[in-house]
């Protein structure tokens, strides 16, 4: 069964703001990194609890080709995920942790 997507609207910004850096960067790496990420968000909807958990109940998905993770929670009675944060592995891991508020 698939589950239902909701992305924050700071995980959304992160998503462009990352596309854009990418494209700035090469053209055609902006619409890549959409792929990648439309591409890990589709798996997590038929397979959500695929990925670890680095959290109580927070989860972390890492793109393939990109060094950046989805960081979501399932609520499993709503059979819905969202996605809290889309963060650069390379960034301090802090800045994920004051999104969910550790």
């Amino acid at each position: 069964m698939s589950y239902n997507l909701l992305l924050n609207p700071k995980a959304k910004i992160d998503v462009v703001e990352a596309a854009e850096w990418y494209e700035e960067q090469k053209k055609g790496l902006g619409y890549e990194f959409f792929l990648r990420f439309d591409d890990a968000l589709e798996l997590l909807k038929d397979k959500p609890y695929i990925c670890q958990k680095v959290y109580r109940f927070f989860r972390k998905a890492l793109l393939r080709k990109f060094p950046y993770a989805i960081f979501y929670h399932i609520d499993e009675q709503a059979k819905e995920i969202e996605v809290i944060g889309v963060f650069s592995t390379y960034r301090d891991p802090e800045i994920w942790k004051q999104r969910i508020k550790l």
